[in-house]
């Protein structure tokens, strides 16, 4: 009896076909492609969160938004109505002008910085559920530049220079950074202290700077200290000072060695 094999090219075809009907099952689910949500947003204001996705063929169950693990919002568009609130500190949802892509939260307060997630599913049969998450960031900007400490407007060659910048309440923290004549100071004169946290949520920072002048450090007699504080890419202020060289004054008896020493190249 002869056994009847088939042919190579029937082989690839039949698995070419497979691979074909196997993609285009994978077009035809949901697809969540990304979300839309802003790393930093200032205190006050309304955000929009995006949630972009792609049903092909299968129908929508829900969209649910997550700030860790509490969900704040729901889109499901089979209920009356489709859109549910769930309240949480730090903001306010717009219902109104929330649906199944977007949800907007107005005034945002510090409380309202976390992890924000989306979460798609889809309805039977295929019940494909996906999230993407990501941290968005409430600031609230100090209202005044840094403040500089504990210096004199003088110092002595040799002496010691112990000066500290701080910042006003603030969320979160800002970078504090320190410049001696323009350039940054190196990490050996800096002094940390720990962040100050406050009961309204708010922070404040102290960073510390030690060194011993030199002749170098004073440019045409004067030397400049700048704290600058800043949260990167947003705000940047900066506060200054000024140093002079204290020249030592001459004592009584340096006064009559002087005059002794005059009277003795007049002769």
């Amino acid at each position: 009896m002869e056994i009847m094999w088939p042919k190579e090219s029937n082989i690839f075809g039949c698995t070419l076909l497979l691979c074909l009907a196997l993609l285009q099952e994978g077009v035809r689910s949901l697809n969540l492609l990304s979300v839309d949500i802003p790393s930093h947003v200032h205190i006050g204001h309304t955000v929009i969160l995006k949630c972009l996705f792609e049903l092909g063929n299968d129908e929508l169950y829900s969209v649910k938004w997550y700030r860790g693990k509490d969900e704040f919002y729901r889109y499901v568009p089979k209920d009356k109505p489709p859109g549910q609130v769930f309240s949480l500190e730090g903001f306010k949802v717009n219902q109104t002008a929330s649906n199944s892509h977007q949800v907007v939260l107005a005034n945002v307060g510090i409380a309202a910085s976390g992890e924000f997630r989306c979460e798609v599913s889809a309805e039977a049969p295929s019940f494909h559920t996906d999230s993407i998450s990501k941290k968005m960031i409430i600031i609230d900007p100090p209202h005044q530049g840094p403040k500089i400490s504990g210096g004199q407007s003088q110092y002595n060659i040799g002496e010691a220079i112990r000066v500290n910048c701080s910042t006003i309440q603030s969320s979160p923290a800002a970078t504090l950074e320190w410049f001696i004549n323009g350039k940054k100071a190196p990490d050996t004169a800096l002094r940390f202290y720990p962040i100050i946290s406050h009961q309204d949520g708010l922070n404040s920072k102290v960073l510390g700077l030690e060194f011993y002048v030199y002749d170098q450090h004073f440019q045409d007699d004067g030397l400049r200290l700048q704290c600058v504080a800043s949260f990167h890419p947003f705000y940047s202020v900066s506060s200054e000072q000024s140093i002079t060289k204290r020249h030592p004054s001459l004592s009584v008896l340096d006064i009559k060695e002087e005059k002794d020493f005059k009277r003795v190249g007049i002769r």
